[in-house]
């Protein structure tokens, strides 16, 4: 599995502004996966790789959402807002 390398937070900043920007303007539902034809199986394959980056410290926290024909297909949210205090990333849709 090829690993992603991230320079910085500022990009996952960004990227989070634009898919909270993108599930505001609509109203996303969920589905199951394989209903949009996705593996369940692959996609939670995500919650390994990004926990352990979590894990590893190279980054304090993310949130991952996955949107197929308008559905919202998967989402996960690793690590801290705020490692200081301890808050939870929270989950964009539910």
């Amino acid at each position: 599995m090829r690993a992603f390398r991230f320079k910085g937070v500022n990009c996952c900043f960004v990227l989070a502004l634009f898919v909270s920007s993108m599930v505001l303007a609509q109203d996303m539902s969920t589905a199951k996966p394989e209903a949009a034809g996705v593996s369940s199986e692959r996609l939670h394959r995500l919650d390994t790789v990004f926990q352990k980056y979590v894990d590893d410290g190279q980054l304090p926290g993310s949130v991952i959402l996955i949107a197929r024909r308008g559905k919202v297909i998967y989402q996960g949210a690793f690590g801290h807002r705020d490692p200081e205090s301890g808050s939870p990333m929270k989950p964009v849709v539910g």
